[in-house]
């Protein structure tokens, strides 16, 4: 089998985008929800003004929405598209959801970012609780 180098490049201007074989290659984004080991434990960061760990439960799913944003775009000079879905409080881990649609593809991330959404865990209706569970990563969609 012919095996071909696979080259992320970041340039000056903040962008990744990916080569194969030194070819640019266009992929789909998705938002998914890896599987994760049990983070209940007193893991030592400081949270809300105290030092017992993020996480105070085994339950694993997402505690609070979150709106997932991916700016991307083909080429140097090529239009940048943004692409955004919603991941929802109570989605359990190793699920996936589709950033544009299945027709979007491109060949490098300009930026991307998480923001809060409607559902949330709140403290007294103040801060939003974010759990160590609420943990997201952006995968390529051939």
């Amino acid at each position: 089998m012919d095996e071909k180098k696979i080259d992320f490049e970041k340039s000056a201007e903040n962008w990744v985008s990916v080569k194969v074989g030194g070819n640019s290659v266009n992929f789909g984004f998705k938002a998914k929800m890896p599987n994760v080991d049990d983070l209940n434990v007193n893991t030592g960061v400081i949270f809300n003004g105290s030092t017992t760990g993020i996480a105070t439960t085994t339950d694993k799913t997402i505690k609070n929405d979150m709106i997932v944003t991916v700016i991307a775009k083909n080429g140097e000079y090529g239009e940048e598209k943004t692409l955004s879905t919603t991941v929802p409080k109570g989605t359990v881990r190793d699920q996936r959801f589709l950033l544009g649609t299945s027709l979007d593809k491109f060949d490098r991330i300009v930026d991307f970012y998480i923001t809060p959404g409607q559902n949330l865990t709140r403290t007294n209706n103040g801060p939003i609780m974010w759990d160590i569970y609420d943990l997201i990563t952006i995968e390529t969609e051939p």
